[in-house]
C-alpha cells in the first residue's frame, strides 16, 4: 500500500513543478531577462512547449487554435542559425537585409508552398529601424495563409513579430488584435 500512495503524491509533486503546455496568456509579458516587454492579447491562450521545436520563439499564441491564427515572437541572437536556412545575421546589416535572411527562412520551411511577399519595406519598430513584410503561403493541406511580420535588429538581437492565419476571414479578423500586440512592443 505505502509503495503506491508515495507514487500518487510524487506524482501529484512533480504536476506542480512542469508548466503547463497552454495557460491563458497574462496582460503582460516580461521574460526573465528583462531586455523587452509586450502587451499580450485578452483570452488568448499561450503554448510553452513550441520552444522545445524551435529555441528561437520567445512566445506562442493563438485563440482559436494555431491553424486559424498565431501570433509569434522570435528573438535571434548573431550566435544562432535560422531553422530552414542555417544562415545568420551580422551586426552591420541594414533593415532590408535582415529582411531578406527572414524571408529566406520562411522560404525555405518544407511546411509552406507557394510563398510570395506581397509588400515589404521599412518600419519604425519600437522607434528603431526596421521592416514589414507581408506575404501567403499554402500550407501542405492547399489552405492558404498570410503573414505578416515586423522585425527589428538591436545590436546583436533580431527580434521578430509575426502574424499568421488563413487568408479568408481569419487574418483580417485578427489583424487589429496583432497589431495592437506590435504596438506595445518595447526593447527595454
Amino acid at each position: 500500500m505505502w509503495p503506491i500512495f508515495s507514487g500518487v503524491v510524487l506524482l501529484l509533486l512533480l504536476e506542480g513543478c512542469v508548466t503547463p503546455a497552454w495557460q491563458m496568456a497574462q496582460s503582460r509579458y516580461i521574460p526573465e531577462s528583462k531586455e523587452i516587454q509586450l502587451e499580450l492579447p485578452s483570452g488568448w491562450k499561450q503554448y510553452n512547449l513550441l520552444q522545445r521545436e524551435d529555441p528561437t520563439v520567445i512566445q506562442a499564441l493563438t485563440r482559436d487554435g494555431f491553424a486559424l491564427q498565431a501570433i509569434f515572437l522570435k528573438k535571434v541572437t548573431l550566435e544562432m542559425e535560422f531553422k530552414n536556412t542555417k544562415k545568420r545575421l551580422s551586426q552591420s546589416m541594414l533593415p532590408q537585409e535582415v529582411a531578406e535572411v527572414f524571408f529566406d527562412d520562411v522560404r525555405s520551411d518544407p511546411s509552406k508552398t507557394n510563398q510570395q511577399i506581397l509588400e515589404q519595406g521599412p518600419i519604425k519598430v519600437d522607434e528603431r529601424s526596421g521592416f514589414k513584410i507581408l506575404y501567403t503561403f499554402q500550407t501542405k493541406t492547399g489552405l492558404k495563409k498570410q503573414g505578416l511580420c515586423y522585425g527589428v535588429l538591436n545590436n546583436s538581437t533580431f527580434y521578430s513579430l509575426i502574424y499568421e492565419a488563413p487568408v479568408r476571414y481569419y487574418f483580417d479578423k485578427d489583424l487589429r488584435t496583432f497589431e495592437n500586440v506590435k504596438g506595445s512592443f518595447r526593447i527595454l
